[in-house]
């Protein structure tokens, strides 16, 4: 297993973007970011704001502030993802709208919308970077990538970390071309956790399985996520990773 340059852009067939949508009215900093998936994605998120799991190829994530719960959440979903799949020509139920920061503040998802397009135009295998911008919260910021051979087959991992800042929770993006499903993506995550002090953080990840020779990589996924926090600063946990 081998750490590499690149980030969330580095696994076969993603694309990335980011923009100022100013949903936070903070001008210095960009606030929302796309990443699309050339095929269809297990897409899981697990954090303090809730936790889901979808099959499709586009995730939109916005850093500042919160969805408000429930129906008025729901329906910003809805609105935002339709939004989406006019601009990339994706169905809407492919599409998935994540959003961590403050909570109980007035979300205007208008100015979500308003910048759909600016994203969909400069979606790009090189815009890494400006994901990581979006994802900046005032504390370290670190991204990578890690491949693993199996089989005869190479497969990679990328991510992109934040760490816990005066209240906003620590983050973590990956994406992967391995082939698992949304379950064992949740599986990993979970062994992750009995590994490493991510308690608090918002995870995120999408597989895309466009590197899979054939069959489930769910050993190498865990495998390659236990690598890549390691290498990239996370604190073990104090129980015994089994």
């Amino acid at each position: 297993m081998e750490q590499e340059n690149g980030s969330i852009c580095a696994p076969v067939g993603f694309f990335a973007a980011g923009t100022y949508s100013g949903v936070c009215n903070c001008r210095i900093q960009l606030d929302l970011a796309m990443i699309l998936s050339q095929n269809d994605c297990s897409i899981v998120m697990e954090s303090s704001f809730g936790n889901w799991q979808h099959t499709g190829r586009v995730l939109l994530y916005h850093n500042g502030l919160a969805l408000p719960p429930s129906g008025r959440g729901n329906e910003i979903t809805a609105e935002v993802c339709k939004a989406a799949a006019e601009h990339t020509n994706i169905p809407a139920q492919a599409v998935s709208l994540a959003a961590t920061g403050i909570s109980n503040q007035y979300f205007r998802p208008s100015l979500l919308i308003n910048s759909i397009s600016t994203l969909t135009a400069s979606l790009s295998p090189e815009h890494d970077h400006l994901v990581e911008r979006v994802m900046q919260n005032g504390g370290d910021i670190v991204s990578g990538a890690v491949s693993l051979s199996a089989s005869g087959s190479s497969y990679t991992l990328g991510g992109i970390m934040t760490e816990e800042v005066q209240g906003n929770p620590g983050m973590c993006l990956m994406t992967t071309d391995m082939a698992v499903t949304p379950q064992q993506i949740q599986q990993a995550i979970r062994s992750s956790k009995d590994c490493f002090d991510l308690q608090g953080y918002t995870i995120i990840v999408m597989a895309n399985g466009m590197a899979a020779a054939g069959g489930s990589n769910s050993e190498l996924l865990v495998q390659a996520m236990r690598c890549f926090m390691a290498k990239n600063g996370i604190h073990a946990a104090l129980k015994e990773c089994s």
